[in-house]
């Protein structure tokens, strides 16, 4: 994969979104105030208990290049569509939500 770009794969049936990153796309991940997320928590079984949601928690490499995460949305069970939303991510078309390029 390319940076900026991404790969839609299926496991046990369900959509994995696999992001190779560019370099704007982690330095700006990484800008983002922990504050400012509704959710704060790394929500990442690899990282830590308790883990907070700082860009480095929810990436697979230290570099924040690979991000891989199950692409079903957290309100209903969607399929965002990807680099699309607001925050030029994934937007869920069924209600509304936006993501960043970290999830």
């Amino acid at each position: 994969l390319d940076p900026g770009t991404q790969l839609t794969v299926k496991w046990l049936g369900k959509p994995v979104f696999i992001r190779r990153r560019s370099a704007e796309e982690i330095e700006a991940a990484r800008a983002v105030e922990l504050s400012d997320l509704p959710d704060q928590g790394a929500e990442n079984a690899n990282a830590p208990v308790g883990a907070d949601a700082a860009d480095e928690n929810r990436t697979l490499d230290e570099a924040g290049e690979w991000l891989v995460m199950m692409g079903v949305c957290t309100h209903l069970g969607c399929v965002p569509l990807g680099d699309a939303g607001d925050f030029g991510g994934w937007f869920c078309p069924c209600h509304g939500s936006h993501y960043d390029t970290a999830g």
